[in-house]
């Protein structure tokens, strides 16, 4: 029997160069949840364009660029962080995904996808600030990309070196 989920998850679309369908990427955040033994977060997905996040990028990070993603957690870390609800917002550049897919050879949508695992991975404790953390995050990006019917472009060098 799965356990009970309550995920509560708003998605503000604040860019008009994807277009966006809420409803498969509510029940993409959902089904990424489920896999990564979440059953209960709150979580506010912005969408935006790159002027926007490069914006949050210097309000928040200090960093003058924009970028894909930014995630902020929202709740600490405990001894048991799947029991807790996962707490968090994420940013998105549109644009940037709109950038990156034409340059790998996939849609936008999957480069979107992407960046929505790679936050939620994050707010679960992954991390990518070292070739060994990266290269894990990149093993479960690429794992949840394919349980979730997308498939990494092999021209894509993000998927290079994983074993």
């Amino acid at each position: 029997m799965k356990p009970a989920t309550d995920f509560q998850i708003e998605i503000i679309n604040n860019q008009n160069i994807i277009p966006i369908d809420q409803d498969f990427f509510l029940a993409l955040i959902k089904n990424i949840l489920q896999r990564l033994n979440r059953n209960r977060a709150t979580l506010n997905i912005l969408i935006v364009d790159n002027k926007a996040i490069h914006e949050i990028n210097i309000q928040f990070l200090q960093h003058d660029f924009p970028t894909d993603v930014i995630t902020f957690p929202m709740n600490e870390d405990s001894q048991n962080p799947e029991q807790q609800s996962l707490e968090g917002e994420i940013v998105i550049s549109a644009e940037m995904a709109k950038e990156l897919a034409e340059t790998v050879g996939w849609t936008e949508v999957n480069e979107l996808s992407l960046y929505l695992i790679h936050a939620l991975l994050h707010l679960c404790g992954y991390d990518d600030l070292n070739e060994q953390d990266q290269t894990l995050m990149r093993k479960k990006e690429k794992e949840i990309l394919i349980a979730s019917n997308i498939t990494p472009q092999p021209n894509d060098s993000r998927w290079n070196n994983l074993k």
